[in-house]
């Protein structure tokens, strides 16, 4: 999915499920609708630059989401501190409807101890 910023802050895509992620017929599974709805969270947590993992995610599904139908995707930032970010998705249909809403809250990376992938293979690499 490529995401867009809105005037706003939220983060906006389009998406059409594929049958490959059906649970059962006709049914995109709810782990891989969750996905996309905590995607476009985190993609809002990024854009307002905030480096945060989800530490919690709630997710109400509330119609089947069909595979091979588009769908609208939103993020946005509800509040945030220094430590914690409160963020909200939808998943919508062209009529507006939502058929899934998500709640997530989104926790600050400490600034200094991260290992960074490249950076920890290089080192490896040397020793």
């Amino acid at each position: 999915m490529r995401f867009a910023r809105t005037g706003g802050g939220a983060m906006v895509a389009e998406w059409t499920p594929d049958c490959q992620w059906e649970g059962f017929r006709g049914i995109v599974h709810g782990g891989i609708v969750s996905t996309v709805l905590d995607e476009a969270m985190s993609k809002a947590v990024v854009a307002a630059r905030i480096e945060a993992l989800t530490v919690e995610l709630r997710v109400r599904l509330r119609h089947n989401v069909a595979p091979q139908r588009r769908f609208h995707v939103s993020g946005w930032i509800e509040s945030s501190n220094r430590r914690l970010t409160n963020a909200e998705a939808a998943l919508t249909s062209a009529d507006g409807t939502e058929y899934a809403h998500a709640w997530g809250r989104f926790l600050a990376l400490p600034s200094s101890g991260r290992a960074d992938c490249a950076t920890t293979a290089a080192e490896e690499r040397l020793s």
